[in-house]
């Protein structure tokens, strides 16, 4: 069961990530309008269940490392939780515009659609969407996996 601490700090990663994103947009000439929106809206929903996720997980497994080892495990998990929950989120919205395109086509024909479609938005995402989170992400990233990593007491081996 998910604690208030991990929906506040999974509220707080979004916020983070949303401004980091919203930045990256607004510098890269966008306007804030229905395109903003979704190209906006995925990134700080990927990041509120990435960062509800990743809390919920850290918490009291890793109070036998060191803290390098905490920050590193912290920050490869919230990086990656990240990452991966705003791909889900994008092929969910990418996949429900092209369900129209595939609704009379059979059972197989529209899983190995959905298949590719996937595929198709991880490449994307790889490539033209992670530079959302760039340069202002990775500095959030940091800070927060060094504030995480100093709130565990060191027990002894």
């Amino acid at each position: 069961m998910l604690n208030m601490k991990s929906v506040w700090f999974g509220l707080i990663w979004s916020a983070l990530m949303a401004l980091c994103t919203g930045v990256s947009l607004w510098q890269s000439g966008w306007h804030l309008d229905g395109a903003f929106l979704q190209a906006w809206l995925p990134c700080a929903i990927g990041a509120l269940l990435a960062g509800t996720w990743t809390r919920h997980f850290i918490t009291g497994r890793f109070g036998r490392l060191i803290p390098t080892q905490r920050f590193a495990a912290i920050f490869i998990i919230l990086a990656a939780s990240t990452i991966v929950a705003t791909i889900v989120i994008f092929s969910i919205q990418h996949r429900s515009m092209l369900l129209n395109v595939d609704a009379g086509s059979s059972v197989i024909k529209y899983l190995v659609a959905t298949f590719f479609d996937i595929g198709a938005v991880v490449y994307l995402f790889l490539a033209l969407g992670l530079r959302l989170y760039l340069p202002w992400g990775v500095v959030a990233l940091v800070v927060t996996a060094a504030l995480l990593s100093r709130g565990y007491p060191v027990k002894a081996r």
